[in-house]
């Protein structure tokens, strides 16, 4: 009796031909901003894209490049400033800055300042800059650019010699400056008689450089695929370099996939502006990572931020500014910070997220889980939970948040003495007035970044009808547009989202399907993805291309899970479990789960390797269309499989159960003539698998779940007429869940 439940099946006895990559693999592309390039160690783990190779290049020809010493083999040019005109480097030397290095010399809120001269710093894929103390800095003025273009491959790194020499560790921070780009952007913080024209400007933190003007689309660059390191400095108590500080940077700039890792102090600060930013990676920072004053009313768009545990205080911090004293904390422009598809994974000091002095803003599509025992939200001064004249307060929509167990994600300080008295509830009220679909629950993140059940349950802010009820918030009467729906068709009665934005279906940073090995984080970044361990009951074996090998071998007697991240290879034949028996009550019996994540891909590298579940015990393999679970040989992983005419590079997949089968021996008592009766429990060997039993009485008998799942390249032929099958299903029961399953270039049957 054949009882399991088999839907959407791709068991194709036809050669199935995916998209080639390199001998027999294959590849599936990744929806949305999943990426489709991956690192080899496991993307966010390694070395980010760095080239190994010694660099014996030339300085460029230039007054602001002298030859520097040696590191690690390379030769190093030496930046010094002010850099006027262009200088643009070459990707066959390392640079290192000494002391401060100007781009340009002010030119002003408008441009026209005396003295002022532009410069541009054009530096191409794959560039190493480095500093050797906390007094190497760059800063890019008023008026000057930074065109920084990586690539996933080849990011540009700012970093420190250590790092380059292989002898920094995990947990240094503040080893040189930073980088700090000033522009003529809007910021707040300036008198009232200034605020809103070209000489609203202001001292920058860190540096005595200035910002702030009127144009909005002002443009000081371009940063894509940068990579901070190990940066950050206490100048006095107050006064440090960000990793990345952008002070009245305009939105004519783009900054699109930035990393900044292990910072002194800040990871980012926006200092007033309107700069936007897409693809922004925060880890292991001192202090806060998003860090929002004097105005900023720029838009971000997947953001990673991973706290180092114990390290660092808020996620976000954001304020408007210090009161002024005849609008107060309500200062226009008022910082507006509208952030989108978020992951923030807090294991600091602090709350993840903080909002003060009258700041505003709008915050979609987030996952925020807090590994400690703190709040989720703290909130101060009455300004804060206050509609301005022009700015709506604060907004969330469609987020998840886990508060490690905490019955309530907010906290409210008590204003100090000087500050309006708000009462708690005042301050919950206002939160919670201006949000949809905010759920608390407990997260089920996969490999502790990616979308699991319950976040995937929450519905997109940009889907449908969402929209219409995230456009409605605030106090705006309907129809009016917003800055974030900045469109509205009176014929439909429907707004429309700002079109800077990604119309996402999903919440957090990373699509569905997303995985250590497949993401757009992957191949550039470091520090985000640890590499995995090999699990308590397989073996660590080998490195194949960059990956652990975790051996499995003999019988599994305990839960077992294969995280992403490694490749498992099967040792000779691999038991789940210990037989149970027809009715699950065999002396010696021993039931086991195997569990695969996402992604994982498991090998053989003989006919002598397969996997078997026995009677009584499961396998929960489910995959993604994006990140499908593979079952191959090692030569396929090696590129040395042929996708036509390879095949029994290893054993394959047998699954046993209690359901009934007619395959047995019958009783001859009774007449002549009568047929027998069936031996109860009926039960049979398994073709392929020798001693392993299966049958019994349980039609809805459960033996797991497969979803997503590729065998290719298996089959092996015990002897003439006894063979391993890609998967066999013996006695398996229709509590079975078979979704989405190919057999490619098996030996016997599919």
């Amino acid at each position: 009796m054949f009882t399991k439940s088999i839907k959407n099946s791709l068991l194709f006895l036809s050669i199935f031909l995916l998209v080639a990559c390199g001998g027999g693999s294959t590849s599936i592309a990744s929806p949305g901003e999943l990426g489709s390039l991956s690192d080899p160690s496991g993307g966010g783990g390694g070395n980010g894209g760095t080239n190994s190779n010694v660099l014996t290049g030339t300085c460029p020809d230039s007054e602001f490049v002298q030859i520097g010493s040696p590191v690690a083999g390379n030769n190093v040019c030496a930046i010094q400033g002010p850099i006027t005109g262009e200088l643009t480097l070459t990707d066959d030397v390392m640079y290192r800055m000494l002391g401060k290095v100007d781009i340009g010399i002010d030119m002003g809120g408008d441009g026209t300042k005396a003295g002022g001269a532009s410069g541009t710093l054009i530096i191409p894929a794959g560039v190493v800059i480095m500093g050797r103390t906390s007094n190497d800095y760059l800063v890019v003025n008023r008026g000057s650019k930074i065109i920084a273009n990586g690539t996933r491959s080849a990011p540009i790194r700012f970093t420190h010699n250590t790092a380059i020499e292989g002898t920094v560790t995990d947990n240094e921070r503040g080893l040189w400056g930073g980088i700090v780009i000033l522009g003529k952007a809007p910021i707040n913080k300036c008198s009232n008689d200034v605020r809103g024209t070209a000489a609203c400007e202001r001292v920058v933190e860190g540096s005595d450089a200035l910002m702030g003007g009127a144009t909005p689309d002002d443009d000081s660059g371009k940063l894509n695929f940068v990579r901070v390191e190990y940066a950050g400095y206490e100048i006095f108590p107050g006064n440090e370099l960000n990793g990345i500080t952008f002070g009245g940077v305009g939105s004519g700039t783009i900054v699109d996939y930035v990393q900044v890792h292990n910072n002194q102090d800040d990871c980012v600060e926006f200092f007033g502006g309107t700069v936007n930013v897409k693809h922004l990676i925060c880890t292991g920072a001192g202090d806060d990572n998003l860090d929002i004053d004097w105005g900023y009313q720029g838009k971000m768009q997947f953001v990673v931020v991973k706290q180092s545990s114990g390290v660092g205080d808020h996620i976000v911090e954001s304020d408007n500014t210090n009161s002024d004293s005849s609008v107060g904390y309500l200062t226009e422009p008022r910082s507006r910070p509208m952030v989108a598809n978020f992951t923030f994974i807090s294991q600091g000091l602090d709350e993840p997220l903080k909002y003060k002095e009258g700041v505003s803003g709008i915050y979609i599509n987030g996952v925020v889980v807090n590994v400690n025992e703190q709040n989720l939200i703290e909130a101060t001064n009455l300004e804060t939970i206050q509609d301005g004249a022009l700015t709506p307060k604060i907004q969330h929509h469609s987020i998840f948040m886990d508060s490690a167990g905490d019955t309530s994600p907010f906290k409210y300080s008590e204003p100090d003495s000087d500050i309006a008295a708000v009462t708690v509830a005042e301050l919950e009220a206002s939160l919670t007035s201006r949000a949809t679909d905010l759920v608390l629950g407990t997260n089920t993140l996969v490999s502790g970044m990616f979308l699991g059940d319950a976040e995937s349950a929450v519905v997109s802010a940009f889907n449908g009808d969402k929209v219409q009820g995230m456009c409605a918030v605030g106090p705006h009467a309907a129809g009016t547009t917003t800055d974030l729906c900045p469109t509205y068709s009176s014929k439909e009665g429907r707004y429309i989202v700002d079109t800077w934005f990604s119309a996402t279906d999903y919440i957090g940073a990373f699509s569905p399907g997303s995985d250590i090995e497949n993401n757009w984080a992957s191949g550039w970044t470091i520090g985000l993805f640890e590499a995995p361990e090999c699990p308590e009951g397989t073996l660590e074996s080998e490195v194949l291309l960059g990956k652990k090998v975790c051996s499995l071998t003999g019988e599994v007697t305990s839960d077992l899970t294969l995280v992403a991240g490694n490749y498992y290879k099967l040792d000779g034949k691999v038991a789940i479990g210990k037989d149970m028996g027809a009715d699950g009550t065999k002396s010696g019996g021993v039931s086991a789960k195997l569990t695969i994540e996402p992604g994982v891909t498991v090998f053989g590298e003989s006919g002598n390797d397969y996997l078997v579940v026995m009677r009584g015990s499961d396998i929960h393999a489910v995959g993604t269309s994006s990140a499908p679970i593979i079952m191959t040989g090692r030569q396929d992983i090696l590129g040395e499989a042929d996708i036509v005419n390879t095949r029994g590079l290893w054993g394959g997949l047998v699954i046993l159960g209690q359901a009934p089968i007619n395959k047995c021996s019958f009783s001859t008592q009774g007449s002549a003539t009568s047929a027998g009766t069936r031996v109860d429990p009926c039960e049979k060997e398994v073709e392929g698998s020798a001693g392993d039993t299966m049958g019994g009485e349980l039609p809805n008998d459960s033996s797991g779940s497969l979803k997503y799942v590729r065998v290719q390249y298996a089959g092996y032929e015990v002897f003439p007429g006894n063979e391993l099958n890609g998967i066999t299903f013996g006695g398996v029961g229709n509590g079975t869940v078979v979704d989405y399953i190919q057999v490619h270039n098996n030996q016997d049957d599919c």
